[in-house]
């Protein structure tokens, strides 16, 4: 039996591995899935994971990347809603809080979109009815709140 350099069985192993991996993909997110963490976990390099996660993603078919594309942007756009309701009626840190739940929610979006090739890597390409221009936007208001911060 062929072994990996830590001694494990390579094919066997492997399978099961990636089978593991796809399922934390599946519940969790590719952006939240740490390479190196999962490479701790199997005793394996960090390399080798990533090779999981490109077999991985090469072996889903765009049929299946439709199907929770529309749910995704729903859900976007509904936890963009919210945000904008609290920062509508919060003032000081609240708003601050809510400001960076904003940012939080489009950097998440766009690594989804990035990570299933949906999207350029180029920010300014997102083409989700302006949310990148109004992500801008927030993170000029929040520079500007927290130089009042300093000079406060």
């Amino acid at each position: 039996m062929v072994k990996n350099k830590k001694g494990r069985p390579k094919n066997s192993t492997r399978h099961a591995r990636i089978q593991e991996i796809a399922k934390l993909i599946e519940n969790v997110g590719l952006w939240n899935v740490h390479q190196q963490t999962l490479a701790d976990k199997y005793n394996v390099s960090q390399s080798m994971i990533a090779e999981d996660i490109k077999k991985i993603k090469e072996s889903m078919k765009p049929t299946d990347l439709k199907d929770i594309t529309l749910n995704i942007k729903l859900g976007y756009r509904k936890a963009l809603n919210d945000v904008f309701k609290e920062m509508a009626v919060s003032s000081g840190s609240d708003r601050l809080s809510a400001i960076q739940a904003f940012n939080k929610i489009g950097e998440g979006f766009t690594k989804f979109l990035e990570s299933y090739g949906l999207k350029d890597k180029v920010a300014d390409k997102l083409e989700v009815s302006g949310f990148i221009e109004e992500q801008k936007r927030v993170s000029e208001l929040i520079k500007g709140m927290n130089a009042e911060k300093v000079v406060k």
